[in-house]
């Protein structure tokens, strides 16, 4: 038995079972006596090749989709300068942590880009009655 899966992403390795005492080595096989609320499950690692590809996808839809609103542009606009500031944010991420992400940085990697849209349409909107 290679793994048990608990639900998507979660893995228990029959190999090494880590429990509040420390790993615990079995030969390929659970033991039926395994307590299993001491398990600590360890969540998959997101990737960033991943991340870029479902932030891309977003940036896609929302792209096309406030292109389509008929309220002359704003929609749009405020996502062409929220796409240019993800944009920047994941250089400045890559460029300085490439080797060494956090799981901050992937979170933001992966959902930066809907928070980014939320609130550009606002900030946009201020700049421009501040003119």
């Amino acid at each position: 038995m290679s793994a048990v899966g608990i639900q998507t992403g979660i893995r228990v390795y029959p190999t090494q079972i880590l429990t509040n005492n420390g790993p615990i080595f079995t030969n390929d096989r659970l033991h039926d006596a395994m307590n299993w609320d001491c398990i600590k499950l360890v969540k998959k690692d997101i990737s960033v090749r991943g991340s870029i590809v479902f932030s891309l996808t977003q940036q896609t839809f929302l792209l096309v989709l406030s292109a389509m609103l008929v309220d002359g542009g704003r929609a749009f606009q405020g996502s062409v300068y929220a796409l240019v500031a993800y944009w920047i944010g994941f250089l400045i991420i890559m460029v300085r942590r490439r080797r060494s992400l956090t799981q901050a940085d992937k979170l933001l990697i992966r959902w930066g880009y809907v928070m980014l849209w939320i609130v550009s349409p606002l900030v946009t909107t201020f700049v421009w009655s501040l003119r």
